[in-house]
């Protein structure tokens, strides 16, 4: 369903141009739920926004079911690491927002942002402010509002690193069985190794603005921390994000 062909991204530097993604190719099937996962600076976000249309590669190109990506389109929606609500709007006023550039009508809006914040099991909120919600509930608004659009391919850029530990344990167990229930595609950015064994089919290792290494997820659904299977998930991601220093392979 998606395609990265030898996409290069450079950005222009105080100095001197900044290579920030180096010849990328993979690809991701329809349904499928994969994790980049790297360090800072390592052009995960960047090739997140090339296939959410924000930016173009300098070189290469980004399909979807064969279509060049080329701008933003209601067939992919993002969720960001902050919550990027409206403070003046309330919560089902949020999620229905975008739905207004489609040219949807008003009854129509409202139901479909209700449906929303029931995937999310937010629809008790759905009048209260963003100031009237925990930084859970917020994050859920967002989720809402991403899945409202109907979208074919769900992007999501470390949308629970701003979460406290507990949070973002109920945030994670609520996008599987959200993933589970619509089969949306997920491209899913994280910094962390235990974020992306839990939730990913596949994890994509980025190093430097290239791919180190990809490995299935083996382990079955629903996965426990602490198990040998979870371990050695573990250990795997961690050589190839880490490179020499623990063997490099994955």
């Amino acid at each position: 369903m998606i395609e990265f062909r030898s996409v290069s991204r450079c950005f222009e530097g105080k100095n001197e141009p900044f290579l920030a993604l180096d010849n990328v190719s993979f690809n991701i099937d329809s349904g499928e739920f994969v994790c980049l996962l790297g360090h800072s600076g390592c052009g995960k976000t960047t090739l997140l926004h090339i296939l959410a249309g924000f930016i173009t590669p300098s070189a290469g190109e980004a399909l979807i079911d064969g279509e060049r990506v080329e701008k933003p389109a209601p067939d992919r929606s993002i969720v960001f690491q902050e919550y990027a609500l409206f403070p003046w709007m309330s919560a089902i006023q949020n999620v229905s927002f975008g739905l207004r550039s489609l040219g949807i009508g008003k009854t129509e809006r409202t139901d479909r942002a209700i449906e929303a914040l029931k995937m999310v099991r937010l629809e008790e909120c759905a009048r209260r402010y963003p100031h009237e919600l925990s930084g859970g509930q917020r994050q859920r608004v967002a989720v809402a509002r991403s899945l409202v659009t109907h979208p074919a391919v769900l992007l999501m850029d470390e949308p629970f690193a701003a979460v406290d530990a507990l949070t973002r344990g109920e945030l994670q167990g609520d996008l599987l069985r959200l993933w589970k229930d619509i089969g949306v595609t997920i491209l899913f950015v994280t910094h962390s190794i235990d974020e992306a064994i839990f939730l990913a089919q596949r994890a994509m290792v980025m190093r430097r603005g290239a791919i180190a290494g990809s490995r299935t997820i083996a382990a079955p659904y629903p996965r426990l921390r602490g198990s040998r299977e979870f371990a050695l998930e573990y250990r795997a991601i961690e050589e190839a994000l880490y490179g020499n220093q623990y063997g490099g392979a994955i």
